[in-house]
């Protein structure tokens, strides 16, 4: 096992905020775009910023993996 500088249940509670908040960034995300969608009202100029900004913050989490953000927290490097 790899020494590491954080306890087990540190480390379980690091992977659980993370997971939650991939899964919580993805799905406001998901509303964000949905709403732009199904409701008309709501395209306008100005509401095309927040469309992309939700779009692209989509993109990034959804590349991101997580098994890579854990091996950084856990093991303390990037994966290569």
């Amino acid at each position: 096992m790899s020494s590491s500088k954080f306890s087990l249940g540190v480390l379980v509670l690091l992977a659980f905020l993370m997971v939650l908040l991939s899964l919580v960034t993805i799905l406001g995300n998901i509303l964000v775009i949905l709403a732009f969608i199904l409701d008309r009202n709501l395209r306008h100029p100005s509401n095309y910023f927040f469309l992309n900004l939700a779009v692209s913050d989509f993109a990034v989490v959804l590349l991101m993996s997580l098994q890579e953000k854990g091996a950084t927290i856990i093991c303390g490097y990037y994966l290569k």
